[in-house]
Protein backbone atom coordinates (compact mmCIF):
# COMPACT_ATOMS: atom_id res chain seq x y z
CA UNK A 1 0.00 0.00 0.00
CA UNK A 2 1.76 3.31 -0.98
CA UNK A 3 2.01 5.54 1.31
CA UNK A 4 2.30 9.63 1.08
CA UNK A 5 3.81 12.22 3.21
CA UNK A 6 2.58 15.66 4.13
CA UNK A 7 4.97 18.05 3.77
CA UNK A 8 5.04 19.85 7.41
CA UNK A 9 3.63 23.03 8.06
CA UNK A 10 1.77 22.53 4.20
CA UNK A 11 -0.74 25.42 3.43
CA UNK A 12 -4.14 23.21 3.58
CA UNK A 13 -6.52 25.82 2.59
CA UNK A 14 -7.22 29.41 2.27
CA UNK A 15 -9.64 31.42 3.58
CA UNK A 16 -9.77 34.79 1.82
CA UNK A 17 -6.65 36.42 2.31
CA UNK A 18 -5.85 34.11 5.22
CA UNK A 19 -3.90 30.91 5.03
CA UNK A 20 -4.82 27.86 7.13
CA UNK A 21 -1.48 26.17 7.82
CA UNK A 22 -1.42 22.29 9.90
CA UNK A 23 -1.36 22.91 13.10
CA UNK A 24 0.66 19.78 13.56
CA UNK A 25 4.27 19.70 15.58
CA UNK A 26 7.34 19.05 13.65
CA UNK A 27 7.35 15.78 15.34
CA UNK A 28 4.10 15.28 14.27
CA UNK A 29 4.35 12.13 11.18
CA UNK A 30 0.69 13.21 9.05
CA UNK A 31 0.37 9.98 6.67
CA UNK A 32 -2.45 9.01 3.83
CA UNK A 33 -2.84 6.07 2.72
CA UNK A 34 -5.00 4.94 -0.55
CA UNK A 35 -8.16 3.64 -0.41
CA UNK A 36 -8.18 -0.29 -1.23
CA UNK A 37 -12.14 -0.16 -2.21
CA UNK A 38 -12.98 -1.79 1.44
CA UNK A 39 -15.86 -0.31 3.10
CA UNK A 40 -14.85 0.15 6.52
CA UNK A 41 -17.25 -1.59 9.30
CA UNK A 42 -19.09 1.58 10.98
CA UNK A 43 -21.56 0.30 13.74
CA UNK A 44 -23.80 2.39 15.41
CA UNK A 45 -26.67 2.55 18.01
CA UNK A 46 -29.91 3.93 17.96
CA UNK A 47 -30.45 6.08 21.00
CA UNK A 48 -33.60 8.41 20.40
CA UNK A 49 -36.29 9.11 18.74
CA UNK A 50 -37.54 12.89 18.77
CA UNK A 51 -40.92 14.47 17.29
CA UNK A 52 -41.18 18.45 16.82
CA UNK A 53 -43.64 20.39 16.86
CA UNK A 54 -43.61 23.79 15.19
CA UNK A 55 -44.98 26.62 13.52
CA UNK A 56 -43.88 27.88 10.51
CA UNK A 57 -42.75 31.51 10.67
CA UNK A 58 -41.87 31.40 6.82
CA UNK A 59 -43.37 29.11 3.92
CA UNK A 60 -41.86 25.58 3.50
CA UNK A 61 -40.80 26.70 0.33
CA UNK A 62 -39.01 29.74 0.61
CA UNK A 63 -35.46 29.69 -0.14
CA UNK A 64 -34.60 30.92 3.16
CA UNK A 65 -37.26 29.94 5.85
CA UNK A 66 -37.25 29.50 9.58
CA UNK A 67 -39.89 27.83 12.18
CA UNK A 68 -40.40 27.97 16.08
CA UNK A 69 -40.28 24.52 18.09
CA UNK A 70 -43.29 24.84 20.02
CA UNK A 71 -42.12 21.39 21.94
CA UNK A 72 -42.55 17.83 21.12
CA UNK A 73 -41.45 14.62 22.59
CA UNK A 74 -38.21 12.62 22.99
CA UNK A 75 -37.94 8.85 23.76
CA UNK A 76 -35.10 6.18 23.41
CA UNK A 77 -32.64 4.69 25.80
CA UNK A 78 -30.96 8.19 25.79
CA UNK A 79 -33.72 9.72 27.83
CA UNK A 80 -37.73 9.62 27.59
CA UNK A 81 -38.73 13.52 28.07
CA UNK A 82 -39.80 16.11 26.22
CA UNK A 83 -38.46 18.78 23.92
CA UNK A 84 -38.36 22.61 24.97
CA UNK A 85 -38.62 25.32 22.61
CA UNK A 86 -36.14 26.04 20.02
CA UNK A 87 -35.59 27.55 16.47
CA UNK A 88 -35.26 25.80 13.09
CA UNK A 89 -33.29 27.96 10.04
CA UNK A 90 -32.52 26.70 6.64
CA UNK A 91 -31.44 27.68 3.23
CA UNK A 92 -31.76 26.56 -0.10
CA UNK A 93 -30.09 27.25 -2.39
CA UNK A 94 -31.85 25.91 -5.82
CA UNK A 95 -28.84 26.80 -8.07
CA UNK A 96 -26.80 24.48 -6.63
CA UNK A 97 -29.54 22.10 -5.33
CA UNK A 98 -28.45 21.96 -1.76
CA UNK A 99 -30.28 22.41 1.22
CA UNK A 100 -28.81 23.93 4.44
CA UNK A 101 -30.22 23.26 7.87
CA UNK A 102 -30.20 24.38 11.63
CA UNK A 103 -31.84 23.29 15.06
CA UNK A 104 -31.43 24.44 18.13
CA UNK A 105 -33.22 23.03 21.13
CA UNK A 106 -33.06 21.16 24.57
CA UNK A 107 -34.61 17.85 25.42
CA UNK A 108 -35.35 17.81 28.96
CA UNK A 109 -36.26 14.30 31.33
CA UNK A 110 -36.65 15.24 35.00
CA UNK A 111 -33.38 16.84 36.39
CA UNK A 112 -31.69 15.73 32.74
CA UNK A 113 -31.44 18.22 30.16
CA UNK A 114 -29.50 17.88 26.95
CA UNK A 115 -28.75 20.56 24.58
CA UNK A 116 -29.48 19.92 20.81
CA UNK A 117 -27.63 21.64 17.86
CA UNK A 118 -28.39 20.11 14.68
CA UNK A 119 -27.18 20.45 11.08
CA UNK A 120 -27.12 18.98 7.45
CA UNK A 121 -26.04 20.11 4.57
CA UNK A 122 -28.10 17.83 1.44
CA UNK A 123 -28.09 17.78 -2.23
CA UNK A 124 -32.17 17.92 -2.82
CA UNK A 125 -33.88 16.43 -5.64
CA UNK A 126 -36.52 17.46 -8.30
CA UNK A 127 -38.91 16.43 -6.30
CA UNK A 128 -38.18 18.98 -3.35
CA UNK A 129 -36.37 19.10 -0.55
CA UNK A 130 -38.64 17.95 2.61
CA UNK A 131 -39.98 14.97 0.81
CA UNK A 132 -37.02 12.51 1.01
CA UNK A 133 -35.35 11.96 4.36
CA UNK A 134 -32.26 13.53 4.68
CA UNK A 135 -29.01 13.11 6.89
CA UNK A 136 -27.93 15.66 10.01
CA UNK A 137 -25.09 16.26 12.76
CA UNK A 138 -26.92 16.47 15.87
CA UNK A 139 -24.39 17.44 18.46
CA UNK A 140 -25.83 16.65 22.08
CA UNK A 141 -24.22 18.85 25.01
CA UNK A 142 -25.50 17.38 28.07
CA UNK A 143 -26.54 21.07 30.66
CA UNK A 144 -27.61 19.52 33.82
CA UNK A 145 -28.63 15.95 35.63
CA UNK A 146 -27.21 12.05 35.64
CA UNK A 147 -23.76 12.42 32.63
CA UNK A 148 -24.84 9.72 29.93
CA UNK A 149 -23.45 10.68 26.94
CA UNK A 150 -19.49 11.18 27.47
CA UNK A 151 -17.90 12.28 24.10
CA UNK A 152 -19.72 10.61 20.91
CA UNK A 153 -20.14 11.27 17.71
CA UNK A 154 -24.14 11.67 16.80
CA UNK A 155 -25.84 10.99 13.42
CA UNK A 156 -29.44 11.82 12.24
CA UNK A 157 -32.32 11.09 9.89
CA UNK A 158 -34.63 13.73 9.17
CA UNK A 159 -38.03 13.27 8.49
CA UNK A 160 -39.80 16.30 7.30
CA UNK A 161 -42.24 15.22 5.05
CA UNK A 162 -44.71 16.47 7.72
CA UNK A 163 -43.51 19.93 7.89
CA UNK A 164 -46.61 22.17 6.46
CA UNK A 165 -48.66 20.49 9.59
CA UNK A 166 -45.89 21.43 11.54
CA UNK A 167 -43.95 18.17 12.05
CA UNK A 168 -40.95 17.07 12.04
CA UNK A 169 -39.14 13.61 13.04
CA UNK A 170 -35.60 12.54 13.49
CA UNK A 171 -33.98 9.26 14.70
CA UNK A 172 -30.50 9.82 16.75
CA UNK A 173 -27.81 7.00 16.12
CA UNK A 174 -24.32 7.49 17.67
CA UNK A 175 -21.53 5.88 16.24
CA UNK A 176 -19.32 2.76 18.16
Amino acid sequence: MPRYRLPRRQVLASLGAAPVVSLLSTRADAVMASNDGAAPAIESQWVLDIVLDLRLTTPATAARGSALILGGRAAGPLLDGVVLPGSVEWSLDAERAVLRWTAHYDLQAGATRVHVTDRAAVLTSAAGCWNTPFPTAPELQWISGPVALGNALHLGRMDASDIDAGRLRMNVHRVL
